[in-house]
């Protein structure tokens, strides 16, 4: 099935370790149009660490965003729906359990990413909803992995997913809670280089490609970045976000305690726990490429699950 088959509207559904996300989008001109796009947190991942297992409380409460979600995209004109689960599921002894009621709750078959798949779907989403087409270094922070993607032209040559994510480095590094004076930011980005050192990460050069930021650590940096408001995903999609930009926001943000981050920050204080062990593993991962800034995208993933689901899934 081509990219003339997305001129009807699909949908995904992203059940993350830290959030339930929809997209509904159909492709013009070989560009995604956004119809639907939103989600909450579900905290997912919440106790996974001690018991290797999900909570019947946050699987309760995924499974009530994936069915309003699900309905909600319907509504919003999608032909079919893609459900997908990550890190969290993939890891969980009742993972496979779990996917199945996703499965109910959405009346689609849910898929649990490899992290594999998980890299090549966001690699795949990010470069078709920018257009790019020559070298491109994708990177794409979760709360419990983090995926490292290099291609040309749609083509994976590289593709891995680590166990590294905003929530599980906020966790190993609780230091995080702040706050941090200007040599405590310093040492804490430092140790996210650590943490991904112990995790395998690379170092690498990506020569004349983009380096493209994608997942929700990046989207809110940039909306911060911005000062928004109110989140504007068109604002946010494409924008060029510096590696002093996100240095700042992190500054900003480690300079208080934790129940102060929400307010000053203006973000959901359901992410005031995240945004600086995201930021400070933005920085590490890009200071490894090294890279000055990342053009951000807001489809990655969930974009690549649809062009998966219509068979244009990006060839490794």
């Amino acid at each position: 099935m081509g990219a003339e088959a997305l001129g009807e509207s699909a949908g995904s559904l992203d059940i993350g370790s830290n959030t339930v996300r929809v997209l509904v989008a159909r492709m013009v001109g070989g560009r995604p149009v956004r119809i639907l796009d939103t989600g909450a947190f579900a905290r997912l991942a919440d106790g996974l660490a001690e018991t290797g297992r999900l909570s019947d409380q946050r699987m309760a409460r995924a499974l009530e965003l994936v069915r309003e979600y699900s309905e909600a995209a319907r509504r919003s004109g999608a032909r079919r729906l893609y459900p997908f689960c990550t890190a969290a599921v993939r890891q969980a002894s009742n993972g496979t359990e779990f996917a199945q009621r996703v499965s109910e709750a959405a009346g689609a078959p849910a898929r649990v990413l490899t992290g594999q798949e998980e890299a090549c779907w966001a690699f795949v989403g990010a470069t078709q909803a920018l257009s790019v087409d020559g070298e491109a270094v994708v990177l794409d922070i979760g709360g419990g992995s983090t995926e490292l993607v290099m291609g040309r032209g749609g083509r994976v040559r590289y593709a891995e997913s680590y166990l590294v994510g905003s929530r599980s480095l906020g966790q190993a590094l609780p230091h995080c809670l702040g706050p941090l004076d200007e040599l405590g930011v310093e040492r804490l980005v430092a140790s996210a280089g650590g943490v991904l050192d112990d995790h395998g990460v690379p170092r690498c050069r990506q020569g004349d490609g983009v380096v493209i930021g994608t997942g929700g650590t990046f989207t809110v940096l940039a909306a911060l970045a911005q000062r928004m408001e109110v989140y504007d995903a068109e604002r946010v999609q494409g924008y060029a976000l510096s590696w002093a930009s996100i240095h700042a926001i992190l500054a900003r943000a480690a300079s208080v305690g934790l129940e102060e981050r929400g307010r000053l920050l203006r973000v959901d204080p359901d992410r005031a726990d995240v945004i600086v062990p995201g930021a400070a593993l933005a920085l590490a991962i890009i200071e490894r490429l090294p890279a000055r800034a990342v053009v951000v995208d807001t489809y990655g993933v969930r974009l690549g699950a649809i062009l998966a689901g219509t068979g244009q899934e990006a060839p490794a």
